[in-house]
């Protein structure tokens, strides 16, 4: 199991929150496998800058599928959303 580290747009976080949002479309450049933890870390852009809150939330990789997304791209299934994790491999 690894643990990947994913900024998420202030705009997007509250839905990953309240469990609206339980996939999410990303570049596959990480290995992302099934059962991996990902830590969604919320910030937004300043002055060309992504500056982050604070705020954090994670979930673990559930189901992983490539169907319909441009080459390069992975959806992910998101279960347990709000498990807090100590330690682990940072991606």
């Amino acid at each position: 199991m690894k643990q990947h580290k994913l900024k998420s747009f202030t705009k997007i976080f509250p839905r990953l929150v309240s469990g609206e949002k339980r996939s999410e479309v990303r570049v596959n450049d990480r290995g992302f496998e099934v059962g991996d933890v990902v830590t969604f870390q919320e910030g937004q852009l300043e002055n060309g800058e992504f500056v982050y809150t604070g705020r954090t939330i994670s979930g673990v990789i559930s189901h992983i599928d490539d169907y319909g997304c441009q080459f390069g791209f992975v959806n992910l299934s998101l279960s347990r959303m709000g498990l807090m994790l100590a330690g682990g491999e940072d991606e």
